[in-house]
């Protein structure tokens, strides 16, 4: 799939759809922070954001999103920065990025800030149900496009093995620089590495600079790439776990220690807790709420049983060299409605944040 077959549009936290090359003209109020609209294509957000700020000649940790959107699609989405002026970053020339607006503002764009996101897919074959109640799996992407390593990173950091979890990001996978990454396996020489490492692996090559001026500090060496990042380790595994228990449960039923909520606005789901029945839930008229696993998780006995199947303890989300990265958990629906609509060749749909297009896809017939 190309890119331009692929089109995130996000729904930013006031409600509106940030549209495909719709320029947007805001007052600028006071405050530190100047807001944007990121266009781009070819790149994932976190790749988009280093090089803006390169561009500028700013630090990364000065930039923000909402969510992370991925590299293989033509993306909008709201971002902020911290004291660049916006006429620094209307008049960028980077290629496959386009800033749509920019003005200054009080507010910072955090981490799941925005309502969702609008999607326009180019799509062939014929669509039966237009509305349909679909599982709110997290989808490949969540796991490394190319490498696939992400969630095994994130155990390894749970476990509190960061030589393995480093060692995994570094050399595991089978892309581009499977023949670097190899070689830095087998000999283990991170002075050496700096020499054929690609310079495109921009934060393996940052983690490998620390390590060969600071022998096994591999909690260091983690702490040298954005937190988002690391983050992304850590919600990797929980989305391993929250997939693993929807194969294993009836995911229209609540169980102990779960509740049924009813749709917001935009029909999604509002993890509010609300009466509800699984005829409800199966007709997409509630969603049943479920956990994604953290340190105070109340398990329920499939959770149990998964946990001791992985060797995990719900404790150990309490990263104690890693303070930063321990979660307590959180909420997930684990259904969604999905109203689909089709004109030529594409469908248009809407999605809650963190849902997976990838997974409607799958499901469509």
């Amino acid at each position: 799939m190309n890119p331009e077959d692929f089109i995130v549009e996000e729904i930013d936290y006031t409600g509106r759809v940030l549209k495909l090359n719709e320029k947007i003209n805001e007052k600028n109020s006071e405050g530190d922070q100047t807001l944007f609209i990121l266009q781009k294509k070819n790149w994932n957000t976190l790749q988009a954001l280093s090089a803006i700020a390169k561009a500028v000649g700013r630090s990364r940790k000065s930039f923000s999103s909402a969510g992370n959107k991925d590299r293989n699609a033509i993306t909008v989405q709201l971002c902020s920065a911290y004291k660049v002026k916006p006429e620094e970053l209307l008049y960028l020339k980077i290629k496959d990025i386009q800033i749509n607006g920019a003005w200054t503002s009080n507010e910072k764009i955090a981490m799941g800030k925005l309502k969702g996101n609008n999607f326009i897919i180019t799509f062939n074959k014929k669509i039966i149900k237009k509305e349909r109640v679909i599982p709110n799996e997290f989808g490949p992407q969540r796991f490394g496009s190319m490498r696939k390593n992400t969630a095994k990173i994130g155990k390894l950091l749970v476990q509190g093995r960061f030589k393995e979890a480093v060692t995994s990001y570094l050399c595991d996978g089978n892309d581009s620089s499977k023949k670097e990454r190899t070689r830095l396996k087998k000999d283990k020489n991170f002075k050496k590495a700096l020499e054929y490492f690609p310079k495109f692996l921009r934060y393996e090559r940052i983690m490998i600079e620390h390590l060969s001026q600071h022998q096994n500090d591999y909690v260091g060496a983690l702490r040298r790439i954005p937190r988002t990042l690391q983050l992304l380790f850590i919600h990797a595994y929980q989305a391993k776990l929250f997939n693993e228990e929807m194969k294993k449960r009836n995911i229209y039923k609540a169980m102990k220690n779960e509740f049924y909520c009813g749709a917001n606005e935009l029909g999604f789901p509002s993890l509010v807790k609300k009466r509800g029945d699984e005829k409800k839930a199966r007709e997409g008229k509630v969603f049943v709420v479920a956990n994604i696993i953290g340190s105070e998780t109340k398990l329920n006995k499939t959770e149990e049983k998964i946990l001791k199947k992985e060797k995990i303890k719900k404790e150990d989300f309490n990263l104690k060299s890693m303070p930063e990265l321990s979660s307590k958990g959180g909420l997930r629906a684990l259904t969604m409605l999905v109203k689909i609509s089709k004109t030529a060749n594409n469908i248009q749909f809407k999605l809650p944040p963190g849902s997976y297009a990838t997974t409607v896809l799958k499901r469509l017939k």
